[in-house]
Parts: C-alpha cells; sequence; structure tokens
C-alpha cells in the first residue's frame, strides 16, 4: 500500500474506501465524552517498515491531565485502542478539538500525533507514520518530606509518575515531542509546579532543571469569638496581613518580595498588593483580597507561596481595592522618597505631597504633617469620583495620630465647604455643608495615639465610628449664609480656603490609610477594618504546611 505522508486531510466515506486500503483497527473506545460524529483514521509502521500491529493507541485532549487533583477543564473525547494486524486503527464518535493521539509498541518505539477536529470534519485520515525509539524525561524534586505523595504527569498524555525516595523520575517510553510537565502534590492543597517547553528527542534523554515548591504557608482567617468575632459575612473585602520575623524568613523571599503570590484552595490566583517589603528590618504588609469572609468561621484560608525566584505569576494591578467594590479612592500613604501619594485604586486619583515627611505609622509608614505647610492635593478629584453630590451615600475613613487637639485641623476633605473629616473644637468632627445648613456630628478627640476614624453619610443621614465602634449617629444641622462649593479638590492634611472661609486649618501629626468610597460602609465593615489593620489583629493566623 502506497503510505499518504506529510498532511491530512478530509474525504468523504466512500473514497475513504478506495484511497485507504488498511483495515480498520479494534475501535474499544473507554471513558468517551460529549461524542460527535467526526472520525480518525490511520496506518501506522514499526520502526523496520512493518505494520506496528497490536500497538497500544491513546486519544487525549492535548489539555488532559491524568488523575488530576484539580478540575481539568478539559472537553473532548478520550479513547483507548490498539492497532490491527496491518498497524491500522480508527476511531469515530469524536467531540471537537484539539488532541494527541499516542502509539507506543509499549517496548521500544511510539509516536505522537496531533490534530484537530471541528464538528465540520467528517471523516479525516492522517497521515500515515512511524513509530519511533522512545525519549527519555528525567529531573529531581526538591524540598518534599514524603516523596510517594508527589505525581509527575505530562500535559495531554496518559502519564501519572511516582518519583523515588530521594525525589528522582524518569519517563522513558515516551513518544518524541515537546511537552509540558505538571507536578502535583497530593497530601496538600499547593499549587502545582508546570514545567514548559520539554523537548523530548526520540532516542534521547532530556534532563530538565530540579522543581520545588520551595516555600509556603497557609493564611487563615478567624471570626469566631476568639477572633473578629464576625456575626454577618463580608465581602470583597481587602484583608491586611504583616510578615514579620517571627511567622516569616525573610532571607527564604527575594529582597523586594516579587516571588510571592497567594492562592485559594481551588488554585485561582488571588489579587494582591504589597504596601510595604523591607526584608532588612524584617517586616512586610501586603493587602490581600477576599471574595467573602465567612461569618464565626476558623477554617478559611488562602496559600501564600514563595522562595521561586524566577516566578511570573500575574498581580492584577489595582484589583484588591476594586471600585466596584465601592472603593473611590485608597492612598496608604507609605512613600517614603519624593513622589506621589498613589491611589491604590484602578481611578489613580494620585496626590501631589507638598512638605510631608514619611513616618512609622499604623499600617507600614504614615505621613507627617507639620501643621504649617505640609498637605497632599489629588489630582482629578474636583468632578471625579470623589465629588459627591449634597446628601448622597459615601464613607471616608483614616488612620490618625495628631500632635495637638487644640486647634482646628482638617484631617481629610473635599474642598473647604463640601465634605471633611477633621479637628474641632478639641472634638472629631464629620461634616458637610448643604443648601443653607451645615450638617456635622462629632465625639471628643484625643492627641498622641493612633485612632481609626470613619465617618459614613448614608442618603445624607450621618455615622462616626472610633476605633471601629459607633460613637454617634445624631447629627445637628446649622444655618449657614456659606454655599456650598464642589469646585475644590480633594485634599489631606488641609483645606483649600474658597469665599468667606479663609483659614487652610493644617493638622499636626501622622496620618495613615485614607480611604474614600461611594457606599455606606456597615457596622460589620467598620469593625473589621479597626480589627484587622491596629496592631493587635486577631482576624488572620499563620500556619506553615
Amino acid at each position: 500500500m502506497r503510505r499518504i505522508n506529510n498532511y491530512l486531510f478530509t474525504i468523504a466515506l466512500t473514497a475513504i474506501s478506495v484511497l485507504y486500503s488498511c483495515t480498520k483497527g479494534n475501535s474499544d473506545l473507554t471513558g468517551t465524552s460529549e461524542q460527535g460524529n467526526a472520525k480518525i483514521s490511520t496506518c501506522i509502521y514499526s520502526s523496520d517498515g512493518t505494520p506496528a500491529s497490536n500497538a497500544i493507541v491513546r486519544l487525549r485532549p492535548s489539555e488532559y491531565i491524568s488523575n488530576s487533583l484539580s478540575d481539568s477543564n478539559y472537553s473532548g473525547t478520550v479513547a483507548n485502542t490498539i492497532t490491527d494486524s496491518k498497524g491500522s486503527l480508527s476511531i469515530d464518535s469524536l467531540a471537537d478539538g484539539t488532541y494527541n493521539l499516542e502509539i507506543n509498541n509499549t517496548k521500544s518505539e511510539a509516536l505522537l500525533i496531533t490534530f484537530s477536529i471541528n464538528s465540520l470534519s467528517g471523516s479525516t485520515i492522517l497521515r500515515n507514520d512511524t513509530l519511533k525509539p522512545f525519549a527519555t524525561i528525567t529531573g529531581k524534586i526538591d524540598n518534599p518530606e514524603n516523596f510517594s505523595k508527589i505525581a509527575v504527569k505530562i500535559i495531554g498524555l496518559e502519564r501519572s509518575i511516582t518519583p523515588d525516595s530521594t525525589g528522582v523520575y524518569h519517563i522513558d517510553n515516551l513518544p518524541q515531542s515537546t511537552y509540558t510537565l505538571q507536578i502535583e502534590r497530593t497530601d496538600t492543597i499547593v499549587p502545582p509546579i508546570s514545567i514548559t517547553g520539554i523537548n523530548a528527542q526520540s532516542g534521547t534523554t532530556t534532563t530538565i532543571p530540579d522543581a520545588s515548591w520551595h516555600y509556603y504557608m497557609r493564611v487563615k482567617l478567624n471570626t469566631t469569638a476568639s477572633g473578629a468575632a464576625l456575626d454577618k459575612p463580608v465581602y470583597n473585602y481587602p484583608v491586611l496581613i504583616r510578615l514579620t520575623s517571627s511567622n516569616f524568613d525573610f532571607t527564604q523571599s527575594t529582597s523586594d518580595g516579587h516571588d510571592i503570590w497567594f492562592i485559594k484552595p481551588d488554585y485561582t490566583i488571588v489579587p494582591y498588593e504589597i504596601e510595604r517589603w523591607d526584608s532588612t528590618a524584617n517586616k512586610a504588609e501586603i493587602w490581600l483580597r477576599f471574595d467573602t469572609i465567612l461569618p464565626d468561621d476558623s477554617t478559611q484560608y488562602y496559600i501564600m507561596h514563595w522562595g521561586d525566584r524566577l516566578s511570573s505569576i500575574p498581580r492584577p494591578e489595582k484589583a484588591v481595592f476594586d471600585t466596584s467594590a465601592g472603593y473611590q479612592g485608597v492612598w496608604h500613604l507609605g512613600e517614603t522618597t519624593t513622589g506621589e501619594a498613589v491611589d491604590a485604586t484602578a481611578n489613580r486619583s494620585d496626590g501631589t505631597r507638598v512638605s510631608v515627611a514619611s513616618a512609622e505609622g499604623v499600617i507600614g509608614n504614615g505621613q507627617q504633617f507639620d501643621g504649617s505647610s505640609a498637605y497632599i492635593t489629588m489630582k482629578t478629584s474636583v468632578d471625579g469620583a470623589l465629588n459627591f453630590q449634597e446628601k448622597s451615600t459615601w464613607s471616608i475613613s483614616a488612620w490618625v495620630n495628631a500632635g495637638n487637639i487644640s486647634d482646628e485641623q482638617v484631617i481629610l476633605g473635599k474642598g473647604s465647604t463640601q465634605y471633611h473629616l477633621k479637628i474641632s473644637g478639641k472634638k472629631w468632627l464629620l461634616g458637610e455643608f448643604r443648601s443653607e445648613t451645615y450638617s456635622s456630628i462629632s465625639s471628643e478627640a484625643a492627641a498622641d495615639s493612633w485612632y481609626y476614624l470613619c465617618g459614613i453619610s448614608n442618603n445624607g443621614v450621618f455615622s462616626l465610628y472610633i476605633n471601629g465602634t459607633i460613637v454617634s449617629s445624631t447629627a445637628s444641622e446649622q444655618d449657614t449664609s456659606v454655599q456650598r462649593d464642589e469646585s475644590l479638590a480633594f485634599t489631606i492634611g488641609k483645606q483649600f480656603s474658597a469665599g468667606s472661609i479663609s483659614s487652610f486649618c493644617y493638622f499636626t501629626g501622622i496620618i495613615d490609610e485614607v480611604r474614600v468610597l461611594n457606599k455606606a460602609l456597615n457596622p460589620e465593615d467598620v469593625q473589621l477594618n479597626y480589627i484587622n489593620e491596629h496592631s493587635g489583629n486577631t482576624l488572620v493566623q499563620f500556619r506553615k504546611l
């Protein structure tokens, strides 16, 4: 029979009987799924030119992973059969997709054919081909205490190998091809290691670099009575985790922490943001987004992974403080050199820093204000996401350490006659200018200590929280001739004067972690912010795996 070489083509069934004279192979299909109407046929020969009879045939989708711990997410047909006495095979009822067809005589030779099928393919004759000597892949895995719990797999093939007691593995019956290796742990949930572009040549052994998970631990949340005491779920929440020498060995990571990443138990990559990474001082603050924080629970966790200094895991930028979750401006105020105060949201309302200095804050660094000339003003804040309408819904918050409480001082706000959080009459005060009235709510202030302040307007109804606890929900209304002015920028540490208000009200002290949201935070949100962010954090726990 004349071989058909170097191409595949589709032909009607009547033409197949004329052009394709190999006898059909035994078509014992097993594990098929999502059956289609396509069919493939081919003839395979041994390297000596004789028909490759009784060779094992395995059809697998190209993304198939043998007995994967995670969801394989492959679609298509899985089939097993053997070639007949003339080396022919035929498989029908194929679903659409890209496939790997492995033919292996289990002794010394194998072949891999990759092809695609779609609903219009009908019957497809694959080119006749010849088996080649096996290729071999070998490598070594570092670190795991129990190598019997390791599985080395090849994506697209039916292969799952356990390394020996030293971590060495050999896969020596492979057809020639370029492969992606996946190494999984079966004793715990950690991300698999993927090694791509392995060029396995016939008759040769390919040695790949040593692989390792290096280091990982669970970041657990405790919302029971012994932890954050949360009685309602909280959604799309940025959790602060603090790393110190007591819970993390900074010598195991890179100097800037670029090798760390986080996953959920289902291997989904978690958005995170490094606010500070100081490997010299053994300190780091990282924001990690949890989709949902469960109430009264101590089992919820993500996994932190580090130590792979070539790590290239994508980090979704501006995804922790998501605008769709209400965050319109978030300034960590951790800048230690010249430059802008960076907005952690996608709105990018970065601030121009004037005469401020870096100082130790509650969360990493904060900004020191001198009470006479220091302030920060936000770009694009006049008409943008920080410009709320009168009696609308919003939340503003900051960590504040006031140097004194005697003077009138603006902590944050927009303009001089729109909305603000300030010190007035030795009180923390949330205020808003409205049509012919000034609405405010206040509580006793104190100096030389850190306080978490959160002011909320819910359709114009005010609430003021200090350190996670509501202190006032009754606003006072005063008649005023001062007109509300929405034409000025959002500032931290002072206000822009306008009209009859001429004072800048410079702030004296340190401010950290300023946030503006276009929604009214729930009491559990405010409480969790304080518990999670202050130094006695009882929400987050660490557990080495």
